[in-house]
């Protein structure tokens, strides 16, 4: 598929996951190096740009960073570890925000949904802790690997009626 587009097209054609997509065109386009590009959505991925413009395979580890030191941060069951971006700033995330919260266990789509149809200060919380754990990871990753440029996709970031959330 990818050759035959590309012969259709005549131009070079790039076909990678959508995270890796948005590093490929934010350099081409802006010439940005140095840059971390997050897909947040069920999970996290992300990519990285380095100095020479070199885009590095799936970076995984950033859902790894610690955002919630306290005692009782929810551990995740794959890894054992508490407090996790993965935890705390993905979709799921919003499984443990709402239990946190309200007390009881709801998906993303429920949480905004519910937002959407009455806007509650219980709702608007969870979201809040959502997008402040995103940062916060994003805050030590940044100290860490010292990129100068920020790229956000994914379905963490539309809220109620397209809104941007995060």
């Amino acid at each position: 598929f990818q050759g035959d587009l590309g012969r259709r097209l005549n131009i070079p054609v790039i076909i990678e996951m959508d995270n890796k997509d948005a590093a490929l065109g934010e350099r081409c386009v802006s010439q940005v190096k140095v840059a971390l590009v997050v897909k947040l959505g069920t999970a996290m991925a992300g990519k990285s740009i380095d100095d020479q413009g070199n885009i590095t395979d799936n970076f995984e580890e950033i859902r790894q960073v610690i955002v919630n030191s306290s005692e009782t941060a929810h551990m995740n069951v794959q890894t054992g570890i508490r407090g996790t971006l993965r935890s705390y700033g993905t979709a799921e995330a919003f499984r443990v925000l709402s239990q946190e919260v309200l007390g009881q266990s709801m998906k993303y789509e429920e949480v905004v949904a519910a937002f959407a149809q009455h806007p509650s200060e219980e709702l608007y919380r969870i979201l809040e802790l959502n997008g402040a754990y995103i940062a916060r990871g994003l805050v030590k990753l940044q100290r860490i690997l010292g990129f100068q440029t920020v790229i956000l996709s994914g379905k963490n970031l539309e809220g109620p009626h397209g809104a941007v959330i995060v």
